[in-house]
């Protein structure tokens, strides 16, 4: 099998204006590249699994702790981490800034849901760069549908 064969994209032209704006270049792009639609198509539903029912249970222990942090201020969660904390400051202090929507299960996930999200573009880049976009596709539907990833983020 020749490489052209294994390309989603070959017969397809993919070519943008040169005068074209960033937007018609990205509307171009969703249009006639079926790498960026199976992309899109696979965030997507890691939306949709990691954002179903994100309230739907109560408060874990680790949640609770992470609740408790972000209720401090910003120089006393560098205090409480530097003490040997297994996260970084800088995820309790973006979900400190969090708080100003409320201290409810959505809220408190919401983050985590949100970065889980964007981890899977995140991925299909590196294994694009590491090999081919196809291996970059097939990371990014591992990530997208594996049940530890979307449980955890």
């Amino acid at each position: 099998m020749h490489d052209n064969e294994r390309d989603l994209d070959s017969g397809v032209s993919t070519s943008a204006r040169p005068d074209a704006s960033p937007f018609d270049t990205i509307a171009t792009s969703i249009k006639t590249s079926r790498y960026v639609q199976a992309l899109l198509g696979l965030t997507i539903i890691g939306f949709l699994l990691r954002f179903y029912n994100l309230a739907g249970n109560s408060l874990w222990l680790d949640e609770a702790s992470t609740l408790s942090f972000a209720r401090q201020s910003l120089l006393g969660i560098w205090e409480s981490t530097a003490g040997g904390e297994f996260n970084p400051p800088l995820f309790y202090w973006l979900e400190h800034g969090m708080l100003v929507f409320g201290e409810s299960e959505f809220v408190l996930r919401f983050l985590p849901a949100l970065l889980g999200v964007l981890t899977i573009p995140v991925v299909y880049y590196i294994g694009s760069e590491f090999r081919d976009r196809n291996v970059g596709l097939i990371a990014a539907a591992l990530l997208a549908f594996s049940p530890f990833h979307i449980y955890y983020s």
